[in-house]
C-alpha cells in the first residue's frame, strides 16, 4: 500500500505521499482550492504517478474528539473522491497538526512568508506520519 495525506486549509491543500515502505511521510507541497472537480482532478494525477492505493484525509475535530463544522465538509468532499477515484479513502484526526507545522516552522527561523507556503504541506506531512505510525503498529504481531 502507498498513501497520500490531505490537509484541506482554507484556501490551500496541503499533500504529503508515504514511502515505499510506509515508514515515512514526505510533503508535497499544496494546491489551490478552487473547486471539487478540479482537485478530483489533479488527485488523479497524482494517484496514477504514485502508485497511492489509499488517500488518508485529515478530520478537523474539535479538541473535545467531536466532528467539528469542517468535519462534515471534509467527509462530503472525501466521499466524491473516493466515488470519482474508485480509492480507498480514510479519514483520520488532524488535530494541532497545523499548530505543530507552524511551531516548526518557526523554530527554524522561517519567515512569515516561506511558512505560509510551507504550513500546508507539513502539515499533512505531520498528520499522515500520525497514520503511518499507527498503521505500523496496527499491522504488528
Amino acid at each position: 500500500m502507498k498513501f497520500l495525506g490531505i490537509d484541506f486549509g482554507h484556501k490551500r491543500i496541503g499533500l504529503a505521499v508515504s514511502d515505499d515502505l510506509n515508514i515515512t511521510a514526505q510533503g508535497l507541497g499544496f494546491v489551490e482550492f478552487i473547486n471539487i472537480d478540479l482537485l478530483i482532478s489533479y488527485l488523479s494525477q497524482l494517484v496514477a504517478e504514485r502508485n497511492v492505493t489509499c488517500i488518508v484525509i485529515g478530520n478537523p475535530v474539535n479538541m473535545s474528539g467531536r466532528e467539528s463544522s469542517g468535519s462534515e465538509k471534509v467527509k462530503n468532499i472525501a466521499a466524491k473522491i473516493k466515488e470519482k477515484l474508485d480509492i480507498s479513502v480514510k479519514l483520520w484526526d488532524e488535530r494541532l497538526t497545523t499548530v505543530s507545522a507552524q511551531k516548526i516552522l518557526i523554530s527554524a527561523n522561517m519567515t512569515r512568508k516561506k511558512r505560509k507556503e510551507k504550513v500546508d504541506s507539513l502539515a499533512a506531512q505531520i498528520m499522515l506520519q500520525s497514520f503511518l505510525d499507527n498503521f505500523g503498529n496496527s499491522r504488528r504481531i
